[in-house]
């Protein structure tokens, strides 16, 4: 464990949450194409869905109705997810989603709602497997995952 990605993602955090609001619009902007499921299909991270207790057998349709377990995932040019947005029953609309940034072998994870940002975690990995997760939920909260042996 390195104290330096803590630092580098509670700066990341602090800014995060002065432009919570337009990142997703932002994202949405720089994607190319995207896919409307019902229940989850998609997970950027390994055994992300597993840790939660998520099922990942959802199934693409052609519009949400804006319920619980229904998602929009956008792509960038190398089919990789950017955004993923999810609805809300009782809200009607979008009530929260994660960003993903891809720099060199790292993989970024910026997630809200639509009262503020959640958490910032950055993925490290090594011949396309995942060994570390640094995630910084607040300036005062922050989680280690290791992986790799």
């Amino acid at each position: 464990m390195e104290e330096k990605y803590f630092v580098e993602l509670k700066k990341l955090y602090a800014d995060f949450k002065k432009n919570y609001k337009t990142r997703a619009d932002e994202q949405r902007k720089i994607t190319c194409s995207q896919i409307k499921t019902k229940g989850r299909i998609y997970d950027v991270f390994p055994y992300y869905a597993e840790q939660y207790g998520y099922k990942t057998k959802g199934k693409v349709v052609d519009e949400i109705e804006m319920k619980d377990d229904d998602f929009i995932y956008y792509f960038d040019e190398n089919d990789r997810i950017k955004l993923i947005e999810e609805a809300c029953t009782s809200l009607k609309r979008i009530r929260e989603y994660t960003c993903y940034e891809y720099i060199d072998n790292n993989i970024y994870e910026y997630h809200a709602n639509f009262v503020g940002p959640r958490r910032i975690s950055i993925g490290l990995y090594e011949d396309n497997k995942l060994m570390e997760k640094y995630t910084v939920y607040s300036l005062e909260r922050c989680a280690y995952e290791k992986y790799g042996t």
